[in-house]
């Protein structure tokens, strides 16, 4: 079980490099994972991210990871 602390829109963004809207266009149009949304806001377990990036080899830096 991946304990990882789940990811913020704000830091999902940051990985990728990328706005808000594109992440909500990643959503809505690639089928990035919509994450759960709760009193914080949206978050994104690290799991489904990084099964995103191995299945539309999303990501440039192939050895990026979180931080």
């Amino acid at each position: 079980v991946n304990m990882s602390k789940p990811l913020t829109v704000r830091e999902v963004c940051e990985h990728y490099q990328i706005s808000r809207a594109t992440l909500y266009n990643w959503m809505r149009d690639r089928g990035f994972p919509r994450g759960a949304i709760g009193p914080g806001g949206r978050r994104f377990s690290q799991d489904s991210i990084e099964r995103f990036d191995r299945r539309f080899n999303a990501k440039e830096k192939t050895n990026a990871s979180f931080q």
